[in-house]
């Protein structure tokens, strides 16, 4: 994997589209002081996803975008691409279409607009910050600024340590696992909330249990009674019955009584 390529619009003093090329072996910048050297090392770590205006030699993320001159306009984004040979193979971006067989240029651009909207592209694909950082945690990478070396020789086991981490590629390894941490911590939290959820469903359950077993047992004495009533009416229809015929007999006797 080599940087082959920079090409900036509106990134702090590139008002205009300017390129910048790498051939192999090392390749040095140099010019008078002002001239925005040092920019393009902010270029460079912008695009990798710095997230940190004062990082950047800013006091907010805007002052990326060329803030306009005496005699040039004031730019309404920013847009830095960095394209990478990518024909060892190493960087596997996620991004359909690319063929990491075949290997070839990976470009990687992200832009910046006056209105606040942030754009990630590989390749010409809009992707996630965390697609960009993760495509390059698989092989670790350092930007060293000046003055960062003496800040090295001065820092402390845990500071080395941590620089040592992403020397050798162990930091990819520590950000999954914070990740992964953080997912179990979710996850964690989802099933106290579920065990919650539960006894409380638990709770009503045994509630509408209980209510069901007292519509159960009323329907069992509504039809009992229901059927008691019915047997109480047929013997008083019965009753009822004898005792007309009862009388009708007497009214009877006493009609013939009469005639005679």
């Amino acid at each position: 994997m080599k940087l082959r390529k920079l090409v900036a619009t509106g990134f702090k003093s590139f008002a205009d589209r300017t390129e910048f090329e790498f051939g192999d072996g090392i390749s040095c910048i140099v010019g008078p002081n002002g001239c925005g050297k040092s920019n393009v090392v902010d270029a460079v770590k912008w695009v990798l996803g710095e997230q940190s205006a004062k990082s950047l030699r800013g006091s907010e993320m805007m002052d990326v975008i060329f803030n306009g001159s005496s005699t040039r306009r004031v730019s309404g984004h920013a847009e830095v691409t960095l394209v990478f040979d990518n024909s060892d193979k190493l960087l596997e971006p996620n991004v359909p279409g690319y063929d990491i067989a075949g290997g070839g240029d990976i470009s990687v651009t992200r832009r910046l607009f006056r209105s606040g909207q942030s754009e990630y592209l590989i390749n010409k694909s809009l992707v996630r910050l965390k697609d960009v950082r993760e495509m390059f945690l698989v092989h670790a990478y350092g930007v060293i600024e000046q003055g960062h070396v003496e800040v090295f020789l001065q820092a402390s086991h845990e500071e080395r340590r941590a620089i040592f981490d992403e020397a050798s590629g162990i930091s990819k390894y520590k950000a999954r696992k914070k990740e992964t941490l953080r997912k179990l911590d979710r996850v964690e939290q989802n099933l106290l909330r579920l065990t919650d959820v539960l006894g409380e469903v638990e709770r009503r359950l045994r509630s509408i249990k209980y209510q069901a077993g007292k519509a159960r047992n009323y329907q069992v004495y509504v039809a009992r009674l229901n059927e008691l009533k019915s047997l109480h009416l047929l013997s008083r229809y019965h009753l009822l019955l004898q005792q007309r015929r009862s009388l009708e007999s007497d009214l009877d006797r006493n009609n013939d009584v009469l005639s005679a």
